[in-house]
């Protein structure tokens, strides 16, 4: 359960990052670091408070804390219509005098996969993709948090786009999210007592005009 409260100071923060870029014929990615500093960050914790029976959380004013990190990717056309890419992240939060954890900060992670891309009419372009995304098990978390176990994810991708009519850039697709349904946690779930979803099928439509 979630308590708010409406005395929270506003979050002011202070920004900084750097990164590249590269583009090859058949590579392509980049790399950027940040540093953030917020003045009265606003975090969610669990302060030890029960409220019905159940624990409860708290958004509190944190006077002086800083969240940094990295992230890159890299995409690699493997032959004219096979990419490989991968992407990866980590962020660290703290306390600045302190160094306690923030809460809800996500582990180390990462996204792997393969695309296949082809034009399978004149104007309609199709494209199909599997990818895996990868948790590694959050053990520094903030006081009152709980770990998280690390956990692997499968999932499929499809689409096609094209133009009809006075529409353009129709693209319609179809995602099976946790294909193997598999049970796990992400460490950003704010609840105790579930899961995060197994298997997922979700689709959509979108165009221009």
């Amino acid at each position: 359960m979630i308590l708010g409260d409406p005395d929270l100071d506003p979050e002011y923060s202070y920004n900084f990052d750097a990164g590249f870029k590269v583009d090859f014929s058949r590579l392509r990615g980049s790399f950027s670091g940040f540093y953030c500093r917020v003045e009265d960050y606003i975090d969610l914790a669990n302060t030890g408070r029960i409220f019905a029976g159940r624990e409860t959380r708290e958004y509190v004013n944190i006077s002086d804390a800083e969240l940094f990190g990295a992230d890159g990717s890299l995409e690699f056309d493997l032959i004219e219509r096979l990419i490989l890419f991968g992407n990866l992240a980590y962020v660290e939060g703290r306390e600045r005098h302190s160094h306690d954890r923030l809460n809800f900060i996500p582990p180390l992670n990462s996204l792997l996969g393969m695309r296949w891309r082809d034009e399978v009419a004149k104007g309609v372009k199709y494209w199909l993709e599997f990818s895996s995304s990868l948790y590694d098990h959050q053990d520094h978390p903030a006081q009152g948090e709980r770990e998280t176990a690390g956990y692997a994810l499968c999932n499929l991708r499809s689409g096609v786009t094209f133009d009809y009519a006075g529409l353009r850039d129709i693209t319609l697709t179809l995602n099976v999210e946790n294909l193997l349904d598999k049970e796990y946690r992400s460490h950003l779930n704010t609840e105790d007592f579930y899961n995060d979803p197994g298997l997922n099928v979700v689709t959509a439509l979108k165009f221009s005009f």
